[in-house]
């Protein structure tokens, strides 16, 4: 049977290796089509603003492959979604709303990005208290990402993070699985956990 027969959808990533684990949570017939931003792990904000200015050109890479738009060609993507948490809330919900539009701009398509499905998945949990892990954010990312979730209204009891620890970020996923445990025993008021990832 055809790759994609059920929905084809464009995603971009930091970088050429990106993680690709959400092809194995879709049903079959789910094909993702893939382009990148050129940066790995440990952003700082000046990799974040350059990733923010390549959301176009990848974005033209995606409708110019075989798998491109219905308006385009048949049978194309249905939807284009960045996977980079840290493009979506560097610019707080103004700049996602200006990243989302310029993609649909461009690609004529639907489009979202990362944080309106993490913040989105919170409120159908009924979780406004919330413990925050994030493995792979400096400290100042990590503070666009507790200002991006207070200005949804959620409460952060905790933000902890492993990026300076490399003992930690070698040993995952088992060992990111420790830390959420430990944060759960240090956090019992939490209403929910959140791992914050995307790059």
């Amino acid at each position: 049977m055809t790759t994609g027969w059920r929905a084809r959808i464009g995603t971009i990533h930091p970088y050429p290796s990106g993680i690709r684990e959400m092809g194995v949570a879709t049903p079959p017939g789910v094909e993702f089509i893939f382009a990148n931003l050129g940066k790995g792990p440990g952003l700082k904000i000046e990799d974040v603003e350059f990733m923010t200015s390549q959301v176009e050109r990848a974005t033209r890479e995606l409708i110019m492959q075989p798998e491109s738009p219905p308006a385009v060609r048949p049978g194309g993507l249905q939807l284009i979604m960045p996977s980079v948490l840290p493009v979506a809330i560097l610019g707080g919900k103004k700049g996602e709303k200006e990243i989302i539009e310029l993609i649909k701009g461009i690609a004529q398509l639907p489009a979202t990005t990362a944080a309106p499905a993490m913040v989105e998945a919170l409120k159908r949990l009924n979780v406004k208290r919330v413990a925050v892990f994030s493995p792979y954010y400096r400290q100042e990312l990590n503070e666009k990402l507790r200002e991006y979730l207070l200005s949804y209204g959620f409460d952060i009891l905790e933000l902890s993070s492993t990026m300076d620890n490399l003992e930690v970020l070698a040993g995952a996923p088992d060992s990111f699985y420790r830390q959420v445990r430990d944060l759960a025993a240090k956090v019992h008021e939490a209403e929910g956990f959140l791992i914050a990832g995307g790059a």
